[in-house]
């Protein structure tokens, strides 16, 4: 056998264990239960929601918070106006005033120091304000399941859990935003797969929990290291100290953000992510070197002339974003989008 197509074998089992790896991990951590409690079972919760120039999209986020399936009395929820210029806290400020258990605080350049800058400046503001024991965050541009933050918070009846994650979903309607959703169904299985083999690889911040006592232990985001993905660098934060870490796959535990509305907010959402994931360090090299696996297959079989290994890497690849994509989708409740793999795959 040539050395190509040795080449091209070995690039064939790299993927294929790739698969092997998000397929049995994520079917391995949404086997795990998750009940729903009952009132007197609930712990007292606050949502922390940052937002900076939010005021096209902070109704829609506060609209589904206020009608959230929570006892009122063991529920708040923390706006945290990060220097905004536009009206977020103006519009904010209009729901604390109709609900009591609804505030609004700002960062005001206090913190801005250190570790403490950005995203993780306005998150640490708002916990700070929080009097949860359960801390729910969110962003200002999605909306929540209405059974969000009882789905999350019914796992902290599990003294040992610390960190929990759950699946966000994209609103679309254009065939742009519908391929987004599709990847982020995708990455959403890598991402629960992680978890399933204790070895977290990404979680989004828009849809994640914490204990508090065991955030405030670990010294917040004073002692994570800053990251353009805050969420990621927190995860692993937890994930180090030996705090268990769920990764909810259900559509009650959901929440839906608004897709990338250009090609350049899109590139440049990657970009950050990207950035991000060097923080893995070896492990990002394995998943780069996986996904570069099928780039040279494909390329490589079509340079060798090989129609044969052209056809098994695209079938893989196509049939892998079927097998990882659907058992997903069909959990959180985003059936519709299985028709779209095949196109979203190019």
């Amino acid at each position: 056998m040539s050395l190509i197509y040795i080449l091209l074998s070995l690039a064939f089992l790299i993927y294929l264990g790739r698969l092997t790896f998000a397929l049995t991990g994520a079917a391995k951590e949404a086997s795990k239960k998750a009940e729903i409690a009952a009132d007197d079972e609930l712990p007292l919760v606050s949502v922390v929601v940052p937002a900076r120039n939010e005021e096209r999209n902070i109704r829609r986020c506060l609209d589904a918070l206020v009608k959230s399936d929570y006892p009122k009395d063991k529920f708040e929820i923390v706006v945290v106006d990060d220097e905004s210029t536009d009206k977020t806290k103006e519009i904010a400020e209009t729901y604390s005033r109709k609900w009591d258990w609804v505030k609004v605080t700002e960062t005001n350049g206090k913190l801005a120091n250190g570790n403490i800058k950005g995203k993780p400046r306005a998150l640490q503001t708002g916990i700070e304000n929080a009097k949860g024991e359960v801390i729910l965050m969110t962003d200002a541009d999605c909306a929540v399941n209405p059974l969000w933050a009882r789905a999350h918070a019914s796992a902290y009846k599990n003294p040992k859990l610390g960190f929990a994650a759950g699946f966000t979903a994209m609103k679309r309607k254009k065939l742009f935003e519908i391929f987004q959703a599709n990847e982020w169904v995708y990455l959403h299985s890598l991402a629960i797969a992680g978890v399933g083999w204790n070895l977290p690889l990404s979680c989004y911040g828009n849809n994640v929990s914490v204990r508090k006592k065991d955030f405030d232990e670990l010294g917040g985001y004073y002692s994570v290291a800053f990251s353009v993905t805050e969420d990621l660098a927190l995860l692993r934060t937890f994930h180090k100290a030996g705090r268990e870490i769920r990764y909810f796959s259900t559509p009650e535990s959901s929440v839906e953000t608004l897709p990338c509305p250009t090609l350049k907010d899109y590139l440049n959402q990657h970009q950050r992510w990207t950035r991000g994931a060097l923080d893995l360090g070896v492990i990002a090299a394995i998943f780069v070197a996986s996904s570069l696996s099928m780039w040279f297959g494909l390329i490589a079989s079509s340079l060798a002339g090989s129609i044969e290994w052209l056809v098994a890497f695209a079938a893989l690849r196509i049939v892998g974003d079927f097998a990882v994509i659907t058992p997903t989708a069909l959990r959180n409740g985003q059936k519709d989008l299985i028709k779209w793999i095949f196109p979203s795959t190019f």
